[in-house]
């Protein structure tokens, strides 16, 4: 169980400094609309994102910390997320879509996992959650 433990921990931290060390911002700005400009959508993206990766510690240290309460609500809170405006920013893309169904299939399974106090579930579902994002962010930068 420890070692379990400690591979969760040692594949968020990985993840977390992939994500946060190799985000292409400007991957994620959309052409100005509403009179905002570029910068100011890469601003709100950018805080976006901030709140996916707060939401995703707080799965980790739940995971962690066996404390199933928390790797719930963070995980319904990351699964309404991807359900917001903001979270469109590929249209028309269906290998996008793809991934943001499959996104929000995962957050659902960490969420019931974590109802059922099922620790290794939970694992595995965050694991999967956190591999889905990746595959996005590369699939986002090479196209």
């Amino acid at each position: 169980m420890k070692t379990r433990k400690f591979q969760v921990v040692c594949a968020a931290l990985l993840c977390s400094y992939f994500v946060l060390g190799n985000l292409d911002r400007s991957s994620f700005a959309k052409p100005p609309r509403s009179g905002k400009s570029a910068e100011q959508v890469a601003e709100q993206n950018d805080t976006f994102m901030q709140k996916k990766l707060l939401l995703s510690q707080e799965i980790l240290s739940g995971l962690v910390l066996a404390d199933f309460k928390k790797i719930e609500v963070a995980a319904e809170k990351i699964g309404s997320l991807s359900q917001h405006a903001q979270w469109q920013i590929v249209h028309n893309d269906p290998v996008y879509n793809h991934f943001t169904i499959e996104f929000q299939r995962i957050a659902k399974q960490l969420s019931l996992n974590a109802q059922r106090k099922n620790l290794d579930g939970a694992a595995y579902a965050n694991d999967h959650l956190v591999a889905t994002c990746i595959a996005c962010h590369k699939h986002i930068r090479d196209n």
